[in-house]
This record gives structure tokens, C-alpha cells and sequence, in this order.
């Protein structure tokens, strides 16, 4: 799930032209919602979709490279 997921976000982030990702998972997929907050996404607020509510998620390109750059240091055991 969040690994597929953050490959996926990677692969986006890797367009220059790709400035921020979003997605819509329903409220009541908790899993989904969960593996979106660990692969980096926050949310937005709720949303009324034409398939139902939804919670509105999104990742910029700016908090991917953030994101990025901690777990680099974590992987290299400078993180303390």
C-alpha cells in the first residue's frame, strides 16, 4: 500500500510540470485515507464528489521534497 503509493508520488514528482498530486478517497476508507497521511498527503477538508462524499488529499511538490529530504537523513543514521 504506502510503499506502491510513495513510488507513485515519486513518479509524478519526477514531471517538473507536476506542482502538487490530490486525490479523494471516501471518509469511511480509513486504510486509504491512513496510507495517504504516511506517503506524505494531508487533508484538505471534506468534499461532495458526483460518487459521494469524499476527503479531499493532496501532497505539493514542495512537502514531497521536505519530506524527501528527512527520510534521506533518517536512512543515513544522522537522525537522532
Amino acid at each position: 500500500g504506502t510503499k506502491l503509493v510513495r513510488s507513485l508520488v515519486e513518479l509524478l514528482f519526477s514531471d517538473p510540470a507536476v506542482t502538487k498530486i490530490q486525490t479523494d478517497p471516501s471518509p469511511s476508507n480509513h486504510r486509504a485515507i491512513r496510507c495517504y497521511e504516511k506517503a506524505g498527503f494531508v487533508q484538505e477538508k471534506n468534499i461532495l464528489t458526483p460518487d459521494g462524499p469524499a476527503v479531499y488529499m493532496v501532497q505539493t511538490r514542495q512537502a514531497f521534497e521536505s519530506l524527501r529530504t528527512v527520510q534521506s537523513f533518517k536512512i543515513k543514521g544522522k537522525w537522532s
